[in-house]
């Protein structure tokens, strides 16, 4: 669904590489809400949210891969992902860490 929404934008691929991230980067809260609103199981949903998390940000870089091709590169230098992903997993594993 994402890449349909995609082609419709103009071939700027910053543009495109900005809308994919917003519709391809978890929202965990969004997960958590509507498991309660469909009576679904909270305590288990948040249970799986840290592994639903890593596979997110895991698979993205192959989506985006996937999705933009060439125009990946174009849009940013993957020495760039590096300071977000600690950015993002050093909080995690930090925390991780201290729980335990």
């Amino acid at each position: 669904m994402a890449w349909l929404l995609v082609q419709w934008l103009p071939a700027d691929p910053a543009l495109r590489l900005g809308v994919l991230l917003v519709l391809l980067v978890p929202c965990t809260y969004w997960f958590i809400t509507f498991s309660q609103l469909g009576k679904g199981s909270v305590p288990r949903a948040i249970a799986v949210t840290p592994i639903n998390l890593l596979l997110h940000l895991l698979l993205l870089p192959f989506y985006l891969w996937l999705m933009l091709g060439a125009e990946l590169s174009a849009a940013f230098a993957p020495a760039d992902i590096w300071p977000a992903l600690v950015v993002v997993l050093g909080p995690l594993a930090a925390a991780a860490l201290s729980e335990r």
